[in-house]
């Protein structure tokens, strides 16, 4: 799509409409009810379990408004925060200080500057937005959206989740994490143990995450990074004379880059407008739909030419959470309910994997939804079927095959592509990962186009995921981790991954009580 094409435009606008999840309406239809149990009953189908994979909620903007607008002007996107993240340094015992008997407070708090205090005329130091922090809209997005994960799920289940019954995994940002705080407490709020210890979450060191699209893979990897290089060229050598660029410059006083679509949306959910006076409001926002169609575009392109490298890094996640459906299915796994926090930069990897995307952008507070359910075959034999839901809709994945379980439902075993699959041999998935002459990083400078029908079929081993990332995680879902209040404690048979506690209860303005990690200030 060309810059400044106004059908490129029109159509990446369709399909980013929404993303700013005004609460409630959003979230409120996030989930539908499982399968009627006068459906299910004739076919010996129980409704047993359910995954909800979600974006975190809506947050400050990743990159720096500054680089794309001056100061004077860029003072318009300020916005103060209240959630604050509770990052803090404490000691193992979780004191504030290494002496023991020593008391719960943290050693440290971090607080942000106010980058805008100058254009702002406000005395004092002031305290500004964490990058990627959330807004304080998150609370009522997750508190709407607990609101119908209750009412769809919670009746139906075969026990009522708690938090002492409920899995919690979180990639290890700020945003997920808090976004996780907020969604576990509104889903049980009022049941009675908030105050009860602290509640584990599971996580990963975020460079290896397959969560955050980061598994290891160094293919994968050099594939995606000869791509940028291919792009970054591409839109250096078109930038200087794009009429985008030069719009924007003289607009808001700083070169364009593809990154400004960040605080731009940023900006746009939280109803913010940039502080100049020399543009009409009208060429304002033509320059912020130029920008958000630019990113969706490069972003669309660089995740569908390279949906190789993609599925890669996001592969484990799907055999994880196969893995632990499986096992909820059969009851080794006793927990009803496990909420997974990830990112729009993963939902759609992981979309794409299943060919299940449909080129609309995750909101925040997005959720997908895999409801498990256990059918008797008489003679102690069980097999497992599974439902997957974008925002409360029904998914056509085309390994599923068509009408292939009762009621629509889909074979657990077939949910993933065979290509993914297969690579749960962790002697195959290495043999992908490597780089080499048989690697696909090698295709990339004889033909940088998407990879054809034909390439997919013969490179299916690059489609999957390590068995042994998954398998290593037996031990947590099994153990059901809880730790103590204000630590951090390895997790049983995961390298490199953690339970974070969260930590002592603070206080907010008014209402009900939100507890560490979040902060009001």
């Amino acid at each position: 799509a060309a810059l400044g094409d106004d059908g490129a435009v029109g159509e990446a606008l369709h399909h980013l409409a929404g993303v700013c999840a005004h609460p409630p309406g959003p979230q409120a239809s996030s989930f539908a009810e499982p399968l009627p149990a006068e459906a299910t009953a004739p076919h010996n189908l129980v409704f047993v379990a359910v995954n909800i994979i979600f974006r975190h909620g809506a947050r400050n903007a990743l990159h720096d408004p500054l680089v794309c607008f001056a100061p004077k002007i860029a003072v318009g996107l300020y916005s103060p925060c209240h959630l604050r993240s509770g990052d803090a340094l404490q000691w193992q015992g979780g004191g504030g200080s290494p002496e023991p008997g020593a008391g719960a407070e943290p050693m440290l708090l971090k607080s942000y500057r106010d980058p805008y205090q100058e254009q702002r005329g406000a005395p004092g130091s002031g305290t500004g937005c964490a990058p990627s922090q959330l807004l304080d809209e998150a609370r009522l997005q997750f508190k709407s959206l607990a609101e119908a994960a209750r009412s769809a799920y919670f009746s139906r289940l075969p026990t009522r989740p708690t938090r002492n019954t409920t899995f919690m995994y979180s990639t290890d940002a700020v945003r997920t994490l808090s976004s996780t705080y907020l969604f576990q407490h509104y889903l049980f709020e009022g049941d009675g143990d908030a105050g009860v210890g602290a509640h584990a979450v599971a996580t990963r060191s975020f460079d290896t995450d397959p969560w955050a699209r980061r598994a290891d893979c160094p293919a994968a990897t050099a594939d995606l990074a000869e791509r940028k290089r291919r792009r970054d060229g591409a839109a250096q050598r078109r930038a200087s004379s794009h009429a985008l660029d030069k719009r924007w410059q003289a607009a808001f006083g700083k070169p364009f880059s593809p990154a400004c679509h960040d605080p731009v949306l940023v900006s746009r959910c939280s109803g913010l407008m940039p502080n100049v006076s020399s543009v009409s409001p009208a060429e304002v926002n033509a320059l912020f739909d130029e920008a958000v169609a630019v990113n969706y575009w490069l972003s669309r392109r660089k995740y569908l030419d390279s949906r190789h490298a993609w599925t890669m890094l996001v592969a484990p996640a799907w055999l994880e959470l196969q893995d632990f459906a499986r096992r909820q299915a059969s009851g080794e796994e006793p927990r009803p309910l496990a909420m997974w926090a990830t990112h729009d930069t993963t939902i759609i990897p992981m979309l794409i994997a299943l060919g299940a995307w449909d080129r609309d952008w995750p909101r925040y507070s997005e959720a997908l939804s895999l409801e498990v359910y256990r059918q008797d075959l008489g003679g102690g034999r069980t097999k497992a079927f599974v439902r997957l839901l974008r925002n409360g809709r029904e998914l056509k994945v085309p390994s599923c095959g068509h009408g292939h379980g009762p009621l629509g439902l889909c074979d657990l075993e077939r949910l993933l592509p065979e290509s993914l699959a297969r690579l749960r041999d962790h002697r195959v998935w290495s043999e992908a990962c490597r780089l080499g002459p048989s690697s696909f990083i090698e295709d990339v400078a004889r033909d940088p186009q998407p990879p054809t029908r034909e390439m997919l079929a013969v490179d299916a081993s690059l489609s999957a995921v390590a068995a042994a990332l998954a398998a290593s995680l037996a031990a947590v879902f099994a153990a059901g981790v809880v730790v103590g209040r204000g630590r951090q404690a390895a997790v049983p048979g995961v390298p490199g991954a953690v339970a974070v506690a969260h930590a002592a209860t603070r206080r907010r303005p008014s209402g009900d009580d939100i507890a560490a990690p979040l902060l009001w200030a």
